[in-house]
This record gives structure tokens, sequence and C-alpha cells, in this order.
């Protein structure tokens, strides 16, 4: 994947690659197919129980399960394990917060006011 300083990047690994061609070579590496084969591992390990298909019928669904596996949606990749819930018991009932954490995309930019600069 191409990232905003031009360069490739494989997510997976966390590596940096000049241009196409050494990322090309990587995808066939070693490093990351080991890392493919991890993330197989914790998935199905993840993952509840399903029913086993046999070998043949399982290689004619997925010729190349290691290249499948690499392309998996940005939401899936982006997943949360740990999900953590936060009590307040002194806080009163009905409060509003003060502040709220925000996502990137939540975020507006407003347009320019000179009216109200910090110049």
């Amino acid at each position: 994947m191409r990232n905003h300083l031009g360069s490739y990047e494989c997510k997976l690994c966390l590596t940096q690659h000049n241009n196409e061609g050494n990322y090309l070579a990587h995808t066939q590496g070693k490093r990351h197919q080991t890392n493919l084969a991890r993330r197989a591992a914790r998935k199905a390990k993840d993952s509840p129980a399903q029913p086993q298909l046999s070998l043949t019928s399982a290689k004619l669904l997925l010729k190349d399960p290691l290249k499948l596996e690499a392309w998996i949606s940005g939401d899936e990749a982006m997943r949360s394990r740990d999900k953590t819930k936060i009590e307040y018991p002194e806080i009163e009932d009905k409060t509003k917060p003060r502040h709220r954490f925000m996502s990137s995309f939540e975020q507006k930019i407003q347009a320019f006011n000179k009216d109200v600069s910090f110049s």
C-alpha cells in the first residue's frame, strides 16, 4: 500500500519499501509469509469452530489462501481486541461530559473567519 510519503509499506509486517518492485518482492518473501501464517493461525484460534472441509474441496475454494488473507478489509484489520469499560460511581446521573474523544472522521474543519483569528 502506498503511503503519504510516496513509499510503499506493508501494514502486516510494518515494513517500508522504496519502490513497488521491492514491495512485491517482500510479499513473496519469508518474513511476509510467516506473518500471514501467524495471522491465519490467530484468526483460526479466535473464530468459532466450523465444519471441516476435505483437503481437495478446500483447495478448490481457495486457490491461494495466503494471498487471499493479505487483502482483508480495513474494518476487519482495525477491530479492537480488548474492550474496556470504565465506571465512575461518584458521577451523578444525567451529567454531560465536558470532553469527548473524537476520531478524525467525526471532526469538521470550520471555514476561515478573519474576525476571530489569533493574529
